[in-house]
């Protein structure tokens, strides 16, 4: 039970981090990928960080 919560405890920092940069890609004021931004895609957690 304690690796459950370290992992989410390493995780959702992480993810908010990603999707705090996405929804900044999308208005346009940073560009961390090249690749265009589509809603499926961002659906999947770190999928334009790995891709």
């Amino acid at each position: 039970m304690i690796y459950a919560r370290l992992f989410a405890i390493a995780i959702i920092p992480l993810a908010i981090f990603y999707y705090i940069l996405v929804v900044l890609q999308c208005f346009g004021l940073i560009r961390f990928t090249r690749k265009a931004i589509t809603f499926p895609k961002v659906l999947i957690p770190f999928y334009y960080f790995f891709h």
